[in-house]
């Protein structure tokens, strides 16, 4: 399944019920897409009452008594899911057979439920009152998009303030990100690499170092990466470890 993320900037406004009425302009568009196609949407929101406006919203439904609220939403195929919300397996089970197309949840959703969806829109970079939700959070939202039998094809939008765009970018990219710390603690996997007798003069040990994941990395330069071994080896030496 080929998954597709996207960032989606948005005017920051100030007070959050402005900021809402730009989320939904900035995704109002693409949700009625998706349905066009009979595809499945899940959004993801930092509070209950946020839920209960965005779905509103969705399916042009004013709020009232929850009972009641979540049963207008249904015949516009639309769910909400929160913590003690009303008929929430019945909800669940509407969504998997695709008879509620957009489903508008909290963030416990994202957490053990098995639950694809065709696209998932993040709408808030932060979880309820003001926790900032973390790089793993959005991943394991973003997660949701497309299964193998399930869905072709996935999708993930994450709704973030204009002037933070280029400040997300960068912790997403770190977050799937892999770096080795292996100049760490270099000494402690050279001391292993000699009694492997892998290592067996200061040339080898040059060319130990040139085959790991670290020197691929290229974060050092060939002088600082001759530092690094020379410091290491010379730790060994005046421990005892090595002569």
């Amino acid at each position: 399944v080929q998954l597709t993320t996207q960032l989606i900037g948005y005017p920051d406004r100030g007070r959050w019920l402005d900021n809402e009425i730009e989320k939904d302009l900035a995704t109002r568009g693409l949700i009625n897409e998706i349905r066009r196609e009979e595809g499945s949407t899940l959004v993801f929101c930092g509070s209950k009452n946020k839920v209960r406006r965005t779905a509103g919203s969705i399916a042009a439904v004013a709020e009232t008594e929850e009972d009641s609220f979540v049963q207008n939403l249904a015949q516009q195929k639309v769910g909400i899911h929160y913590r003690g919300v009303p008929r929430e397996r019945d909800t669940l089970a509407s969504f998997r057979a695709r008879e509620i197309e957009v489903l508008v949840a909290t963030s416990t959703l994202a957490q053990g439920v098995n639950l694809p969806a065709r696209a998932v829109f993040i709408r808030d970079t932060t979880l309820g009152l003001d926790s900032e939700i973390s790089v793993g959070d959005v991943q394991q939202m973003a997660g949701r998009a497309g299964r193998v039998g399930l869905e072709n094809e996935g999708f993930a939008f994450f709704l973030v303030p204009e002037h933070k765009l280029a400040f997300w970018r960068n912790r997403l990219c770190e977050g799937y990100f892999v770096k080795s710390h292996l100049a760490s603690s270099v000494a402690d996997h050279v001391l292993a690499e000699i009694h492997r007798k892998s290592i067996q003069s200061v040339d080898t040990l040059r060319e130990w170092f040139a085959g790991t994941f670290a020197a691929y990395q290229g974060e050092l330069t060939q002088e600082e990466s001759n530092e690094v071994l020379d410091s290491a080896l010379e730790l060994l030496i005046t421990s005892r470890m090595v002569t």
